[in-house]
């Protein structure tokens, strides 16, 4: 996987986060889409709002890559700005 220059504007956000949620994998857009609606509310209310779908990319990009060291923020932010 590579990081992206989207990415690479996240200013807080670790490497290994942004690498697994910009990755290009077609399961792993397939989650980024399901859960964007989510993280957009998550990211807007500061955390206050956590939807089921943003629940489900969260656990699954932590399974996908263990060395996921992002807050629960940071990986909600590289969703809403990862590719489409």
């Amino acid at each position: 996987m590579t990081l992206n220059a989207t990415g690479k504007a996240l200013k807080g956000t670790s490497d290994a986060t942004t690498d697994t949620v910009s990755s290009s994998s077609g399961n792993d857009k397939k989650i980024i889409e399901m859960a964007r609606g989510d993280a957009t509310s998550f990211v807007a209310s500061d955390g206050a709002i956590r939807g089921a779908a943003l629940e489900q990319a969260l656990g699954y990009f932590r399974d996908q890559d263990h060395r996921m060291v992002g807050t629960d923020l940071e990986i909600a932010e590289a969703i809403v700005v990862a590719p489409e």
